[in-house]
């Protein structure tokens, strides 16, 4: 009885350990990084196309992405999210980052560089950092 009892103590200890391990993991840094470049039509029209070869190409990658801003928001997480156009009526690109993003609006041209985790109707950029944005339309 008491080899069981030590044992589950053992395995409740180490499910705690890796847990506290894990949840306290420092986010990947993307800055010194070297990224993919892409437009954001190009990386939503592969994963359309195919989302199997795409993730292949992309998934867990750094991007850097370019396009133009359809919608700005924060996200239940309190981080701003950019949406990239991505030539569908209803999808994009969406792109969280921690960085305010106050002087980014619908219609600017935005590079964001960022960790794509795949395709969720939107293909999903996380960890971003907005590298450049200028007023107009490409």
């Amino acid at each position: 009885m008491r080899i069981i009892l030590f044992v589950i103590g053992i395995v409740i200890f180490g499910s705690v350990a890796v847990a506290f391990i894990v949840f306290n993991k420092p986010h990947r840094s993307v800055e010194g990084e070297e990224a993919i470049i892409i437009t954001s039509d190009k990386l939503f029209s592969a994963y359309e196309t195919n989302e199997i070869e795409a993730d292949q190409k992309y998934l867990d990658k750094v991007m850097e992405v370019t396009g133009v801003v359809t919608a700005t928001l924060k996200n239940q997480s309190d981080q701003f999210v950019i949406v990239l156009d991505a030539d569908h009526p209803m999808f994009g690109v969406t792109c969280t980052t921690a960085e305010e993003i106050e002087n980014i609006n619908v219609g600017m041209v935005v590079t964001v560089k960022g960790i794509c985790t795949g395709y969720l109707s939107d293909v999903v950029i996380t960890n971003g950092i907005i590298v450049k944005s200028k007023n107009t339309r490409p």
